[in-house]
């Protein structure tokens, strides 16, 4: 059961890692856009990545705790 809880965390890590990365070395991707649109100075497009960047995050950890919940009715549910 505590496998879910390292997908969650492994999610975020890695999506924080591939937008690292894509600052750097890349010529495509949600992490290029944000440099560039931060080169340039579009502060708009530059916010709304950031929140797409967020949404996609908050998606994919959902899912792994709905994932969770389904495959583990035996565990307690998490409160907020």
């Amino acid at each position: 059961p505590y496998i879910f809880t390292g997908f969650r965390l492994g999610v975020g890590h890695s999506l924080v890692m591939v937008i690292a990365a894509e600052f750097l070395a890349a010529k495509s991707g949600l992490g290029y856009l944000i440099d560039e649109a931060r080169e340039t100075y579009q502060l708009e497009r530059l916010i709304s990545l950031i929140f797409l960047f967020g949404g996609i995050s908050l998606f994919l950890t959902r899912s792994i705790g709905l994932i969770e919940h389904r495959w583990t009715p035996w565990k307690e549910k998490r409160t907020r």
